[in-house]
Parts: C-alpha cells; sequence; structure tokens
C-alpha cells in the first residue's frame, strides 16, 4: 500500500525556506531550489517512514499521520537542529478545536521546564549571587527547607537539587483545574491547603540517590526569586526565554487570554480531552514552562552554541559545559545524560496532564530533535520519530541493522500459539495474525511483534531478542527459551489454557476469587502483590490495587514497606484515617526488619511525612 503524506500546518520558518527557493535568482537562487527541494525530501521521508523499537527486513514503515490515529494523538510537532541550527520545524494535526497544530503553538513542557531552569539558575551563579556548591539554606531568605537531622551528613546545595541528588521530597505534583483555587508557592513549600502536594522537605541524605524531585525545584525557584530580587517568570524571561529566542513562550501560569489563543488542548492517553485544555502549575521551575516547538529548537541550539563556546549572551561556556556534565548516576543539571556508543546526549522528557514534550541534544556534535503533542500517549510515538530522524540524518549512536525473518505457512505458526508462564502473575499469549504472531502480557495495555526466524524461532521486536521454542510430540511448542545473564538460559513453560492465574482472574473483574487464589498460592515474598499493586495503581483500579496491598499486609504483615504501600493506596481512594493506621503501622514494624539501613531511613521518613500530612488535611 502507498503511503500517504500527512496533512500540516508548516510553519514560518519552513515556509521562509520555501519561499528563498521560489524567489532568488541566478546561480545562488538554483542552489537554495535544490536545497529547498532536498530538505522537504527529507521531511518527507521522515512523515512516511516512522520506524519501529528495531527494525525487520521487508516490513512495511507506517506513516506519522497512521501512528497519531492509531495512538490517539491529536496534534504534533517536530522541530530538528542541524550544524546548531534550527534545520525545520513542522506542525501535523490539530492543536484545539478548528486550529491546526503548529511550531508556534504552545504546549506544557512539564519536566523540560527544570532544564530552563537550571540555565536560569546558572545565570544567577554567573552574577556571583547563587553558588553551586555552598548550603542553599544560605540563599534562603524567605523560607528554610525543613532538613531535620538528616543534612548533617552531606549538603543540600543547588548542584545536586539540579542533579536530583539533593534527597528533597514531592516526586512530581498534580496540577488544577483552572476554575479551582490555586496555591501561593508558600502554601505548595508547606502543603498547605489549596495545595494538594505533600510538604516540601529533607527525604533523605543529600547524594545518596538520584531520585525524581520536582520538589527540589521549588527550592531552587525559591532561592532564585530571593537572590535575584524579582519573580521567578521576569528573570527566566530576560535571562532565558529572551536570550535564546524564545519569544513566544511563558512561564505565566494561568496562562492570559492572549495566550491561550495559541495555546493547544491537552488529552489523556484514551484521547478524550483535559477539562478545560489544561491544568494550571503553579510551580513554575519544576513544571511551569508553555513552549512551542520552534522556540524549543532555538533553546536547544542556543544551548549546544554555548557549550562549544559561540553563544554570546546565553551563558557561560563552562557553566554551559557542566548542565552535559555527569553529576551522578548519569544526571546532569536538568538534564540526564544519555550515552550512545561513544557519543553522548542531553536528553529532557515532560509530561504535564494531556502534554508530551521531548528534547534530545548531541553533545559535542550541534544537532538535535524536539518533539511536542497535546497528548498523554506520545512517548512511544516520540521514540518512533527520534529513531526515525536520527536514521535519516545519520545521527551518531543510533544503528540499524535490520533483523532478516523468513515466512512460515499459517499452519506453522499455529505451532507457536498459546499461553507462556513468564513468572509471578506475568502470562504471555502468542496469537497468529497474518505473517507473524501478536504478543499480549498479563497487565500491559499493548500488544508487540514476534516475526519467524527459523522453523523453531520467533524474533520478539519490542525486546530485539530471539525465541527459540522447543515442541512435543504432537507437533505444538511446550516451551521457549532465550539467553539469560552470565551465559545462561531461561526458559519459559507452555500452560494450559484454563490455566487462569490470580491476577487474571481480578482483571477480568472477579476479585474475591483472585483474593482466595493468591492465598493458596504459598507466596514467599511480599514483591509479587507489591509490583501488582502499583501496577493497578498506575492503570487507576484503585480498589482492586486496595485489595491487593490489604492482602500483601496480611500475608507480610511484619514488613514496613507492605504497610506503607497500602497507606499509598488508602490515601488514594480517600481513606485518610485508614491510611494514618497503615503509615503507623509501617512505623511499628521497621524495628528488626529486613530493610536496610537507608531502606528504613527511607520509609521511617516517607511514613512521618505522610502522617503529619494527612492530620494536618481539614
Amino acid at each position: 500500500m502507498k503511503a500517504k503524506r500527512p496533512s500540516s500546518a508548516l510553519s514560518l520558518l519552513f515556509i521562509l525556506l520555501s519561499a528563498a527557493g521560489q524567489l532568488a535568482c541566478g546561480r545562488e537562487g538554483k542552489i537554495a531550489a535544490r536545497e529547498t527541494a532536498a530538505l522537504g525530501a527529507r521531511v518527507e521521508r521522515i512523515e512516511n517512514g516512522l520506524l519501529q523499537p528495531f527494525a525487520v527486513a521487508g516490513v512495511e514503515a507506517v506513516t506519522l499521520e497512521e501512528r497519531m490515529r492509531s495512538l490517539n494523538v491529536p496534534g504534533v510537532a517536530i522541530a530538528v537542529i542541524q550544524n546548531f541550527e534550527v534545520a525545520w520545524a513542522k506542525g501535523y494535526g490539530v492543536a484545539a478545536e478548528n486550529r491546526p497544530m503548529t511550531a508556534d503553538t504552545l504546549v506544557q513542557a512539564g519536566a523540560l521546564s527544570q532544564a530552563l531552569t537550571a540555565v536560569g539558575a546558572l545565570k544567577l551563579v554567573e552574577a556571583g549571587k547563587l553558588s553551586l556548591d555552598e548550603p542553599i539554606q544560605n540563599a534562603l531568605a524567605t523560607w528554610r527547607l525543613p532538613t531535620y537531622d538528616l543534612d548533617a551528613q552531606s549538603v543540600v546545595s543547588l548542584r545536586r537539587l539540579l542533579s536530583y541528588s539533593g534527597g528533597v521530597s514531592v516526586a512530581t505534583f498534580p496540577g488544577y483545574r483552572p476554575a479551582m483555587a490555586i496555591p501561593t508557592l508558600r502554601q505548595v513549600e508547606l502543603g498547605e491547603p489549596p495545595a494538594r502536594s505533600r510538604p516540601i522537605d529533607l527525604m533523605i541524605a543529600p547524594q545518596s540517590l538520584v531520585a525524581t524531585s520536582a520538589g527540589g525545584y521549588v527550592v531552587v525557584q525559591q532561592a532564585m526569586m530571593d537572590r535575584s530580587g524579582t519573580s521567578f517568570e521576569s528573570w527566566m524571561k530576560e535571562q532565558v526565554l529572551e536570550p535564546f529566542g524564545m519569544s513566544l513562550s511563558t512561564f505565566e501560569q494561568p496562562l492570559s487570554e492572549d495566550h491561550r489563543e495559541q495555546a493547544a488542548a491537552g488529552h489523556y492517553v484514551d484521547g478524550s480531552p483535559v477539562d478545560g485544555g489544561f491544568l494550571v502549575y503553579p510551580e513554575l521551575a519544576a513544571d511551569g514552562l508553555w513552549a512551542t516547538a520552534g522556540d524549543l529548537a532555538r533553546f536547544g541550539a542556543g544551548l549546544l552554541r554555548a557549550i562549544r563556546g559561540s553563544q554570546e549572551g546565553a551563558l557561560g561556556t563552562e557553566l554551559a559545559k557542566s548542565l552535559a556534565t555527569d553529576q551522578m548516576g548519569g544526571q546532569g543539571l536538568g538534564f540526564f545524560l544519555a550515552k550512545r556508543g561513544r557519543s553522548t546526549y542531553l536528553q529532557r522528557n515532560g509530561a504535564n496532564a494531556g502534554f508530551y514534550v521531548r528534547l534530545l541534544l548531541h553533545r559535542d556534535n550541534g544537532y538535535g530533535l524536539v518533539f511536542v503533542a497535546n497528548s498523554q500517549s506520545a512517548n512511544q510515538l516520540a521514540a518512533e520519530v527520534e529513531r526515525t530522524v536520527a536514521q535519516e540524518y545519520a545521527w551518531e549512536g543510533f544503528p540499524r541493522q535490520p533483523v532478516a525473518w523468513t515466512p512460515l505457512p499459517a499452519e506453522r505458526l499455529v505451532a507457536f500459539a498459546g499461553r507462556y508462564d513468564l513468572g509471578g502473575d506475568r502470562i504471555l499469549s502468542l496469537t497468529p495474525e497474518g505473517d507473524h504472531l501478536v504478543a499480549r502480557e498479563t497487565i500491559r495495555e499493548f500488544t508487540d511483534l514476534l516475526y519467524p526466524q527459523a522453523d523453531d524461532t520467533l524474533y520478539r521486536q519490542l525486546f530485539n531478542i530471539a525465541l527459540t521454542f522447543q515442541f512435543g510430540e504432537d507437533g505444538r511448542a511446550v516451551s521457549f527459551s532465550f539467553p539469560g545473564p552470565n551465559n545462561s538460559v531461561i526458559v519459559r513453560q507452555r500452560i494450559p489454557d484454563d490455566d487462569v492465574r490470580p491476577a487474571e482472574l481480578l482483571l477480568d473483574g472477579k476479585r474475591e476469587n483472585a483474593i482466595a487464589a493468591y492465598r493458596q498460592a504459598g507466596l514467599s515474598g511480599p514483591q509479587r502483590l507489591n509490583a501488582f499493586g502499583y501496577q493497578l495503581l498506575a492503570r487507576r483500579r484503585l480498589l482492586d490495587a486496595v485489595a491487593i496491598f490489604e492482602l500483601n499486609t496480611e500475608l507480610f504483615p511484619t514488613s514496613p514497606n507492605q504497610w506503607d504501600s497500602l497507606g499509598e493506596a488508602y490515601v488514594e481512594v480517600g481513606e485518610r484515617s485508614r491510611a494514618v493506621e497503615a503509615y503507623r503501622r509501617a512505623l511499628a514494624t521497621i524495628e528488626g526488619s529486613k530493610l536496610t539501613a537507608s531502606g528504613r531511613e527511607f520509609v521511617a521518613g516517607h511514613a512521618r511525612r505522610e502522617i503529619g500530612w494527612l492530620e494536618a488535611q481539614p
């Protein structure tokens, strides 16, 4: 089937590039026209040939338009950076009712806000108003970070806050519907109503581990305001947005009416719209940026020039390089550092309610990608666009060797079909479909494909692994195996179709039957149910999650982590008093538990903070 080119709205940049080729004359005009045509062909190849995680030879690529439709993504904008400049930017689909998505459409940048905040904080370091390594408490004039006794071991510094090793609590913020009361920054810091988040304090000793901390960026925001003597929005506009050419972007929360006309409306994973179009995030440094694909590309290109030493006025070279220097656990300042072969990429994703954004920059070679969408289900699509752009531009660290496969007769594919035990609550079901098989796993909400490589071997594309099958006397597969760690071989057995596991019963709405089956299973430890419970929470099957966590505390009553997990589940369903009791049980069982010293410290700190927050609620 011939692929169709997606309908799209071109950015001003792309229109001007095309116009230059049409209007120029003479030799220079012909060169410009050829370059314009070559760029147009390159963009079209990307639009019409999205690549899956691992290429399979001969399998037809899908178009961007097809993937947007199948993944419930209404609108996308893409920008590519090449040779330290924005090469092109383009929008696809719909931003909001009756408005196309363009490279100049505003979207919420989520945690990508933190990359720009890091630059804004370094501008204060450059001005001598903040220090990267002194205690952040020295910079806080209007509020103090509660640290208890944990900071005696090491310092909560700006460097550690920007690299997620500061030990500060509150991983993410929930956002507020526009009609809701919006908390002040002080109310967010104290966890006081109308704030919907916990108080910000020290959760664990600094530099103990790298852990997402939006709360740490609120601390940075307060320090920046106290030391700059101005609002966070003003500082970021003057010191980051304007110097990097981000003229359309803003840290304004909530958006003014003028900006709302440029903004996309967000959509959840199932494609349903966010009520009111978007939520409000008063935690500006952590989640508050509204940006366009074009502006983010200008930021990325300018940052790469600053690292190279050729971006006057944006950020000094040494401080720019610190953003791309591993501080701890592969984390730079505001960026995650992704190693691909010998190449280092700066990467930052963001995902507020209804939106998804991604920024990828090669630290040294001056190229990168911006992807934005008005949908929470766009992370998989972003990865596909990233791989496709990387192949088109031959980026380092993105090798693609298509895997060969051999079609088998339909009657042979049937021999592989069945249910296989992956351990615990995971069952893999294989079903023939055309010239391949479709794999479905318990709990997972998507499927993946397997292609035959030999009479007894299937290639599982999602995991880039070959599964070798063993067959019984009736010709049907009885198990499969694949390579494990340290030259081991892992074997997974086929199970009868009527061997229904407890997790499947629960997902089928048979909660009581599932609980009874788990009781009879003789579980050796709490890990299996704990993991399942969190998977259920993520899928918003809250009552099922509560039932699983309650069973886990029944079976393993001396495990503090299980009581702590049950407390989280009770909070999700609004059972505050029961949550407090669960957290108290967690504290009561810590002594003598099998947790490590740091594990006991972590659970105890979390339980105490949750009790304090819950008991303070009206």
